[in-house]
């Protein structure tokens, strides 16, 4: 994270320190001086891609336990290069899954719906709201839910903060947050509903509750885990 992105990065510790949010001083100097980085493996069967948006952003692509169905989280760039990992795979593809709603995470989306139009968009209402480029979700999804893929299924855990409709998709034994939650830091908070407070205590009580051997793949960043969260994010330093 603060390799990949040290301006903002900094730019989210100096404001959380402005709004009086505890930092522990340790973990902060061991990322800060690179003494700590999760080198946390992708699991198999998810392909992480790096999206030629601005600024940078993971993509992800993959498929349901049984291989029938194919999911995308987080679109963003050049919807033909992501349509190479779904068509290498030849499983139609179920769910564009979206996190939030900025550009570096779901530009992509329209021209990928329109591609593929069998799939179905899951994003919070509160985001699809704030696109005009995207059909009307209804509802959209909400927390809790359970969607079913191919022979499992994806729970969706909403996790307001970054923006008001935050959402973040649980597979198995992984998770995909969007800006959230980095490897050693957390996303900044845009709100205008929720703040920064909410939002560190979501990631405590949704995403830190899960089991320590949860892989969490962020929308900037390295791959980490709920265990090494705890154990090094300056953001929860009393975490058990």
């Amino acid at each position: 994270m603060w390799l990949e992105l040290e301006d903002e990065a900094r730019d989210i510790v100096a404001k959380a320190l402005h709004g009086g949010l505890r930092l522990d001083a340790q973990r902060l100097t061991a990322i800060e001086h690179g003494h700590w980085h999760p080198h946390t493996l992708i699991p198999p069967g998810i392909t992480r891609y790096t999206q030629h948006s601005q600024p940078l952003s993971n993509g992800y692509f993959f498929l349901s336990p049984d291989q029938s169905e194919a999911a995308v989280v987080d679109p963003a760039g050049d919807a033909t290069a992501i349509g190479t990992h779904i068509e290498a795979a030849g499983r139609p593809l179920r769910y564009i899954c979206i996190t939030h709603r900025h550009n570096d995470h779901a530009d992509a989306a329209a021209a990928l719906l329109a591609r593929y139009p069998q799939a179905q968009i899951l994003m919070h209402a509160a985001e699809a709201a704030a696109r005009n480029d995207l059909p009307a979700l209804g509802a959209g999804i909400i927390d809790q839910q359970r969607i079913a893929f191919g022979n499992g299924t994806i729970e969706i855990i909403v996790t307001p903060g970054h923006t008001d409709g935050s959402s973040c998709f649980y597979f198995g034994d992984v998770i995909f947050v969007g800006d959230t939650l980095f490897a050693g830091s957390i996303g900044r908070n845009f709100g205008p509903m929720t703040t920064a407070f909410e939002q560190l205590a979501n990631i405590r009580t949704r995403i830190l509750s899960l089991p320590a051997t949860t892989t969490i793949l962020p929308g900037h960043g390295p791959a980490t885990t709920v265990a090494l969260e705890k154990a090094h994010n300056p953001f929860f330093s009393n975490e058990d």
